[in-house]
C-alpha cells in the first residue's frame, strides 16, 4: 500500500502545501477582482494551515535526545512567532486595498520554505544512504540505553524521516 509510505514523507507534503500557497498568493497579488482574491485567499489559508504542524512533526522525528529535541521545538515555535510578528508589518496601510507587497512577501516566504524543505529532503536522503553504506564498528545492539541516548542523532541505527 502506497499511502502510508507517502504519508510519512513530511517534506513532500510541506513542499506541496508551500507551492500551492505560493501560487495562490501570486494570483492574489496579480489580480484586482475582489471575488477571485477572496477565493484564493481562502485556498491559500487551507494550504498554509497544515505546514506548521507538519514542520513540528518532521523536526521531532529527525532530532534525537531530550535536550536537543526541546531546544529544536522551542526554536520552531520561536520562528513561528517571529513570522507572526513580521506578518503584522508587511500589510501596510499605504498598500491598501490590494496589499500587493504583503502578498508577494508571503509568496516569497513560501518559496523559501519549499527550497529549504527540498534541500533538507535531499540532505537527509544523502545522509541515510551514507549511514546505510557505512561500515561502523559501532553497533546499537552492543550499546547500553544510556550510551544510545548520549549519541542522539549520531546513533548508528538512526535514519532521518523524509
Amino acid at each position: 500500500m502506497i499511502l502510508p509510505r507517502v504519508y510519512t514523507h513530511f517534506s513532500v507534503w510541506i513542499m506541496l502545501f508551500s507551492a500551492c500557497a505560493c501560487a495562490f498568493y501570486a494570483i492574489i497579488a496579480t489580480t484586482e477582482n475582489v471575488h477571485v482574491r477572496f477565493a484564493f485567499l481562502c485556498l491559500s489559508n487551507f494550504a498554509l494551515s497544515p505546514n506548521m504542524p507538519l514542520v513540528s512533526v518532521w523536526m521531532s522525528h529527525n532530532v534525537l535526545g531530550a535536550t536537543k529535541k526541546g531546544v529544536a521545538a522551542a526554536c520552531t515555535v520561536m520562528l513561528g512567532g517571529i513570522a507572526g510578528l513580521i506578518g503584522s508589518h508587511i500589510y501596510r496601510d499605504k498598500d491598501a486595498p490590494l496589499f500587493r507587497f504583503g502578498h508577494i512577501f508571503v509568496c516569497v516566504c513560501n518559496a523559501i520554505i519549499f527550497i529549504v524543505a527540498l534541500a533538507l529532503n535531499l540532505y537527509f536522503r544523502f545522509e541515510n544512504r551514507r549511514r546505510d553504506r557505512c561500515d561502523d564498528d559501532l553497533d546499537a545492539a552492543t550499546l547500553t540505553p544510556e550510551q544510545i541516548d548520549d549519541l542522539c542523532d549520531s546513533r548508528p541505527d538512526h535514519r532521518y524521516s523524509l
